[in-house]
């Protein structure tokens, strides 16, 4: 049995979070998204962060996933009746076995383990079965994990191994076999299947042969020994149904893990194609561009419940940008709508743009300015540094390091010069950054020293001072216009 949904021919395993992938959350605003794709389930909220920061830097894994949805969004309804028969399956379980497994004995083992694969073989058909409802399905992923599912849990295998957990029922007395060592020690004890007593001619004959020994009082020692006896030839039944159900469970419990990133993501859409918000699948390429049409921040259209201001940009083969211009121009913005395309973009599913070339980084990183915690017994300068420094622990060549505003908390010199000799360190490490700043030294600096492998952006800014919200190629101007804020507001 296999999955392969989110991996090709292998178990997606869910993982624990770092602490820079949780700056990821808080900095490009993920939990606007999260909320969207979860539908108001705990689980698929959990289940959807957990995936979507565990983003896959390899191109074959990504385009797998493209394929598989875009078979599942020709048939949503269909992702979501098989997403929900799955967990009912794991629901129904759960309470009919809440207890599991108390007693570790063999001979229990058996018994509790033929009872939960007795329900499972029950109702598992019924999953298999609704897998024909889906139609025009292309993916190489989707097409396997449908014929694997079929053939796993065909009809003539469901009912073969109801007959042997048939057989293994005890209750009604049992008959195993043993033999005598040199020493006349009992040993290789084999338990014989129930089932097969009046349909198998040699063992009929056994039963037949065998001594029934009927006891008028069963006293305590006899019933200890007589279990003893059950466990001793039970001991290698019980380790096959332990990993037997185990595995069959694990596959139930994987299966909903998979789904449900696939139904976030339907769910995701279904609220963008709702409140016309633009979504692509994007085109993978080898070389770092930045080239897609109506790029727009996701977390904040969905916390206005409109589509923000997008940009459209064909910037190619370059390793460093710079982002500057007019305060509340629209820089975080755009800085947050490009991570969450990147993370979303390399979980293999939608973007939040009309159209997108994605370059696959090896990991994405944030450093954005934080308000100062009191708490601290250090500075802010101190806190932004030790920030950066368990990234760089981290990081690997290929990387993309998203900064906003780093470095500010000191005068523009020193904050320029920090700047420069850690951006110029990633440079020189194949490592890409975007950075926002508002340091003219900083963007003179990166001009002289990596001017061809940098793209300078600048937030477009009306003559009487309005914002458009539009980011453009321009060059580095000495101001951010903080002058137009303050008219603004205290001129009113």
């Amino acid at each position: 049995m296999r999955t392969g949904l989110l991996i090709k021919d292998h178990p997606y395993r869910i993982k624990d979070l770092d602490e820079y992938k949780n700056a990821l959350i808080d900095d490009l605003e993920l939990k606007y998204i999260f909320r969207i794709a979860a539908s108001d389930s705990e689980f698929l909220y959990d289940n959807f962060k957990k995936v979507l920061l565990d983003y896959k830097n390899d191109k074959e894994t990504i385009l797998h996933r493209q394929s598989i949805l875009k078979d599942f969004m020709k048939n949503r309804v269909q992702l979501e009746k098989l997403y929900d028969l799955n967990i009912n399956l794991l629901y129904d379980l759960r309470d009919k076995f809440r207890f599991g497994i108390i007693d570790t004995s063999p001979s229990s083992v058996v018994r509790s383990t033929t009872d939960i694969l007795k329900y499972i073989f029950e109702n598992i058909g019924y999953v298999r079965d609704y897998l024909d409802n889906f139609s025009n399905v292309e993916s190489e992923g989707l097409k396997l994990f449908i014929e694997d599912f079929k053939k796993s849990f065909n009809e003539a295998k469901l009912k073969k191994s109801r007959l042997v957990l048939d057989g293994l029922n005890v209750d009604n007395g049992f008959m195993m076999n043993a033999s005598l060592d040199n020493y006349m020690r009992e040993g290789n004890y084999i338990i014989n299947r129930s089932t097969y007593i009046d349909k198998d001619r040699y063992s009929k004959k056994r039963w037949k042969k065998a001594e029934e020994i009927k006891f008028p009082v069963m006293s305590e020692s006899l019933v200890n020994d007589t279990n003893k006896k059950l466990d001793f030839c039970s001991k290698e039944v019980a380790k096959v149904m332990g990993v037997t159900t185990n595995d069959i469970i694990d596959f139930l419990n994987t299966l909903r893990i998979e789904l449900g990133f696939y139904l976030s993501t339907i769910y995701l859409i279904r609220y963008m194609e709702k409140n016309n918000m633009s979504y692509s699948l994007p085109n993978i390429v080898d070389t770092p561009n930045y080239v897609y049409e109506n790029l727009y921040d996701l977390s904040l259209s969905i916390r206005k419940k409109e589509c923000a201001v997008g940009n459209s940009h064909n910037i190619k083969n370059k390793k460093i940008m710079v982002i500057t211009g007019a305060n509340q121009g629209g820089k975080t913005t755009y800085l947050r709508s490009l991570g969450e395309a990147i993370l979303l973009g390399q979980n293999g599913i939608i973007v939040n743009a009309n159209s997108m070339e994605l370059h696959v980084k090896s990991g994405l990183y944030t450093h954005f300015d934080r308000e100062e915690d009191k708490s601290l017994e250090s500075g802010k300068l101190d806190d932004e540094l030790k920030r950066l420094s368990k990234i760089l622990d981290d990081i690997k060549e290929n990387s993309l390091v998203l900064l906003n505003e780093s470095f500010q908390s000191t005068n523009e010199r020193e904050g320029s010069n920090i700047g420069f000799e850690i951006i110029k360190a990633l440079h020189d490490s194949n490592i890409h950054v975007i950075s926002v700043t508002h340091m003219y030294e900083l963007s003179m600096a990166i001009k002289n020293e990596f001017e061809a492998d940098t793209c300078f952006m600048r937030a477009e800014r009306n003559d009487d001072g309005t914002r458009t919200f539009k980011i453009s190629e321009n060059e580095t101007l000495r101001t951010s216009f903080a002058s137009d804020l303050y008219k603004n507001i205290f001129e009113k």
